[in-house]
């Protein structure tokens, strides 16, 4: 007998009666309910922003000393907190990872110690790029992430105003010394201000295209998200389904181990009450073929239990291959959203610098 039939056969035995039948329509609605409910309570996650408790860690030890001194990091923290766009709560690192493990807090924002000086590098010899730390707990809700995001987004526009000003007066304190030092210097003046442009267009494309990556992106995870929720919910519907085979299976196992026990068992009683062999034997034929009927059912029931606990494994390996595909999704959308953050910086950087050749031609051609 064909799989297909096999199952089929096993289906119709397990609606037989009025409560298998109420059993298996309850393995169908439970997981329907529970995903219904789930995504009902998981409608719109983001029209409560400010609700959702967040924690902030500032370890950021600033840059300078006196007047000069700087720290960005807690101008950021200032600035966001006001703005209250989510619940912060200003607190120590221990407090927000022990706030993250046990729910208290949906994530954590960390501006490490060398967040200013990070920054500041840009104008050095040798800059590097400055880290916000997020830190989020899935088993807490699987939007954590994707919120977790949205804060790192403000963050970094407050960022931007802060750093932007200082970049400005620098541009500008630059373009007044090549001013005095460049005179007589229109020609490769006009050469700059030439280049900047080609640059300026060539960033403004790198910036379309990194946005486009980032939707992209973000597409890919949200479905991945998506998937993963189906899929799981399939894998603990066949897991349930699983559970209920093998339950079935050892009741059939021990029905057929127990056959040749109750046959020697019959025998000897149709003995003691005095039958003859070949009573015994006309008694027993019906019984001996009711027993190769349970052994034969058994062996089926093995085998499909065999095929269910197969079935059960191989979704919940797609469940946890979708999860991963999820997560990697969720750091795709990362690096593409920074990556769309610097080529806008890099565009309006050139587009300034632009500017300020432009300005700069202009002054020498009058001089």
């Amino acid at each position: 007998m064909k799989l297909p039939q096999l199952a089929l056969a096993e289906l119709r035995r397990l609606t037989a009666t009025p409560m298998s039948r109420l059993a298996l329509l309850a393995l169908a609605i439970v997981p329907l309910l529970y995903g219904g409910i789930y995504l009902w309570a998981n409608q719109d996650p983001y029209s409560n922003l400010d609700q959702v408790p967040a924690a902030l860690v500032v370890e950021d030890t600033g840059h300078g000393s006196g007047d000069d001194r700087q720290n960005v990091g807690q101008d950021v923290a200032e600035n966001v907190i006001e703005d209250g766009s989510f619940d912060w709560h200003l607190v120590n690192a221990e407090e927000a990872a022990a706030g993250v493990d046990n729910g208290d807090y949906d994530f954590s924002l960390t501006l490490p110690r060398t967040f200013t000086e990070d920054l500041l590098s840009a104008s050095t010899d040798n800059p590097h790029p400055a880290t916000i730390e997020l830190t989020t707990n899935d088993a807490n809700s699987y939007l954590a992430s994707t919120i977790g995001e949205q804060a790192v987004n403000r963050i970094q526009a407050q960022v931007r105003e802060q750093v932007g000003e200082g970049a400005a007066v620098r541009l500008l304190t630059s373009v007044q010394q090549i001013r005095d030092g460049m005179v007589e210097a229109a020609d490769g003046a006009q050469q700059l201000t030439d280049g900047l442009s080609t640059a300026e267009s060539g960033a403004a494309d790198l910036a379309d295209g990194t946005a486009q990556l980032a939707d992209g992106a973000a597409e890919l995870r949200d479905g991945a998200a998506t998937l993963t929720d189906g899929a799981q919910q399939v894998a603990d519907g066949n897991a349930r389904i699983a559970a209920a085979g093998t339950e079935v299976a050892s009741v059939t196992g021990d029905l057929a181990n127990s056959v040749d026990g109750t046959r020697a068992d019959i025998v000897q009683r149709l003995e003691a009450s005095g039958l003859t062999d070949a009573q015994i034997a006309e008694v027993m034929q019906p019984l001996d073929a009711l027993g190769q009927d349970i052994r034969d059912g058994n062996g089926r029931v093995q085998e499909v239990n065999g095929q269910l606990q197969q079935l059960a494994g191989g979704a919940q390996q797609v469940a946890d291959g979708a999860a991963q595909l999820r997560d990697g999704a969720g750091q795709l959308t990362t690096g593409a959203e920074e990556a769309t953050d610097g080529a806008d910086t890099l565009h309006s950087g050139i587009a300034d610098l632009h500017t300020g050749a432009a300005q700069l031609q202009n002054g020498l051609d009058d001089g």
